[in-house]
C-alpha cells in the first residue's frame, strides 16, 4: 500500500471532519476543542442523526457510525462517546436487541437502519455490541443481554444472518465481551474465512480488518490474506473503493490507512 498516496488524497479530497480525522489518527493525538465542534451536530439526546443530517432525528445505525470518527479522533471514552452510548443504551429492546425507532420508518431508511426487521437488528446489535464493549461504556447486564441475544441469531453454519457485516460485526463484539476464544465468535470467524475475498469491496475489507484486529485476530491468516487483498485493491490516485459509491472514498481510504496502520501495530508485537 501506499500511504503516501492515501494520505495526500484524503488531504486533497477530504471534508474538514475527515481531515481533523487523518490529523488525529497520524499523530495519534485527541482531537482538539476546535475539532471537536465539527461533529457538532449531535442531537440533544446523545444520538446522531439520520444520515448524519443536522436536525434529522437521532438513529442507532447512525450513531455507531459516529464511534468511527471518535476512534480515529482518539476520542472514544470522552463526553461525546458517552452520551452516544448512553443513546444507544436507550434503544435496546427486552430481548436484548438494538433496533431503530420505529419512527424512522417513515423516512424510507435503507434495509439496514429499517426498524422492526431482523436483519437490521442483528447488524445494529452487533454494531452496538462491538462498540460499547471497545469504548467499555457499556452496561454489562446490558451488553450480556445483547450478546445472547445475538447469538441466538446465528446460522448452523456460523454464519449471522443478514449482511455480511453483520457477521464480522457479531465476531468482533462477541470475541471483545466473552473473549476470542469463545465458540460463537470462533465459528463466525470460520464462515468468514470461507468467503471469497474478491466479492469484497475495499471499503467492506477495512472494515472487516479494523473489527477483526480490534479483537486479537490480527495474526489469523485470513486477516493476513484480507490485508493483501486489500493493499491490491489501492487505485492509481491513492483511494480506495467504496460499497457506497465514489462520495464514501475518502472515508474508505481513511479506514484502510487505519487497517495498515493497525497491522503493522500487530507485527511489532509479534
Amino acid at each position: 500500500m501506499d500511504e503516501r498516496a492515501a494520505i495526500s488524497y484524503v488531504t486533497t479530497n477530504g471534508s474538514s471532519l475527515e481531515k481533523a480525522r487523518l490529523s488525529c489518527m497520524l499523530d495519534g493525538r485527541p482531537a482538539t476543542a476546535e475539532e471537536q465542534k465539527l461533529i457538532g451536530f449531535q442531537n440533544p439526546d446523545g444520538g446522531f442523526p439520520y444520515r448524519t443530517r443536522p436536525g434529522q432525528m437521532s438513529s442507532v445505525a447512525a450513531t455507531g457510525f459516529a464511534f468511527t470518527w471518535l476512534d480515529d479522533m482518539n476520542i472514544l471514552t470522552g463526553p461525546v462517546a458517552q452520551a452516544a452510548a448512553r443513546f444507544l443504551l436507550t434503544n435496546q429492546r427486552p430481548e436484548g436487541c438494538f433496533d431503530e425507532s420505529p419512527a424512522l420508518a417513515a423516512l424510507n431508511p435503507p434495509a439496514w437502519m429499517m426498524p422492526d426487521t431482523l436483519p437490521s437488528q442483528v447488524f445494529n446489535t452487533a454494531n452496538t455490541l462491538y462498540w460499547l464493549s471497545r469504548s467499555g461504556l457499556g452496561v454489562s447486564a446490558a451488553l450480556n443481554s445483547a450478546a445472547d441475544w445475538l447469538e441466538g441469531q446465528q446460522q448452523p453454519n456460523g454464519q449471522y444472518g443478514g449482511f455480511v457485516h453483520s457477521t464480522w460485526l457479531s465476531v468482533a463484539g462477541l470475541a471483545l465481551w466473552r473473549g476470542s476464544d469463545h465458540p460463537p465468535a470462533t465459528s463466525g470467524l470460520d464462515w468468514l474465512s470461507g468467503l471469497a475475498l474478491d466479492t469484497l469491496a475495499a471499503s467492506q475489507l477495512s472494515w472487516m480488518l479494523l473489527s477483526l484486529g480490534a479483537c486479537g485476530y490480527g495474526r489469523n491468516s485470513y486477516f493476513s490474506k484480507a490485508l493483501t487483498e486489500l493493499f491490491r485493491r489501492q487505485s492509481p490516485d491513492g483511494s480506495f473503493g467504496s460499497e457506497d459509491g465514489p462520495a464514501f472514498a475518502v472515508h474508505a481510504t481513511l479506514e484502510a490507512i487505519r487497517a495498515r496502520r493497525i497491522s503493522m501495530a500487530g507485527q511489532q508485537h509479534q
